[in-house]
């Protein structure tokens, strides 16, 4: 993901980590994938405390973000950040992939200021035909919707929206490389559907800041750097 990295970097003025999920598929076999998933988990919550010690990071402007199985690591970082009293800003999912505690942290999820946007591809086995929307979203307290709001998903501070024909590897950019049959399996990002992708994380991430103070007040906060952290 360094591509919408950089972008996001240029465009916004961000500083963006976008460090790899721990090993999952091993840990999968051997059965210990629970124990996997809670190492990521902390990980994204210690990563986020780093970076809000930062002297030229407004702590006040992290998001978290994930995509695929990232996408179930950020929100339940998200989760564990709300219990120390320090939710991130805002959540960007990118085609999440639910884990079996997804649902239940979803449950006690409070509205963030910046609010969430799910970008979705075209169900498939890769994001799970939709499971995010349609098992972990509905178990959302109340409090995230209210009647009127727009697009498919009656709420004000969630977005739910597909990027028509895309694929889940599409997420991916052109600095994406995989092995031989990793390509065989996932296929190979097309640059197009790619940006509809980083044009609308884009997006979610400006309106996000600006409902930061240091966006609309010209004080020495508004010198500091946002953040952006996105698992993979």
């Amino acid at each position: 993901h360094r591509g919408l990295a950089m972008r996001l970097c240029r465009s916004l003025n961000l500083i963006v980590l976008t460090p790899d999920s721990p090993a999952m598929v091993l840990p999968a076999l051997i059965g210990q994938a629970e124990r996997a998933q809670a190492r990521c988990i902390n990980e994204a919550v210690s990563f986020t405390g780093w970076l809000r010690d930062l002297p030229y990071v407004d702590p006040a402007a992290v998001l978290l973000g994930g995509f695929s199985a990232g996408g179930a690591a950020a929100l339940s970082a998200t989760v564990e950040l709300q219990r120390t009293g320090a939710p991130p800003l805002g959540l960007l999912l990118l085609d999440a992939v639910p884990w079996p505690r997804t649902v239940a942290d979803a449950s006690v999820l409070q509205p963030l200021k910046g609010g969430c946007l799910l970008v979705e591809s075209e169900p498939s086995s890769f994001n799970s035909h939709l499971a995010f929307r349609n098992e972990v979203l509905p178990a959302l307290p109340s409090e995230w919707r209210w009647p009127g709001g727009e697009g498919d998903i009656a709420t004000g501070r969630i977005s739910v929206i597909r990027v028509p024909g895309s694929a889940h590897i599409d997420v991916e950019d052109g600095e994406h490389h995989d092995s031989f049959l990793g390509r065989l399996a996932w296929g190979e990002p097309r640059a197009s559907m790619t940006q509809q992708f980083q044009d609308l994380a884009e997006e979610f991430v400006a309106e996000a800041l600006e409902s930061t103070p240091c966006a609309s007040q010209s004080t020495p906060a508004s010198n500091h750097h946002r953040v952006v952290k996105k698992i993979r």
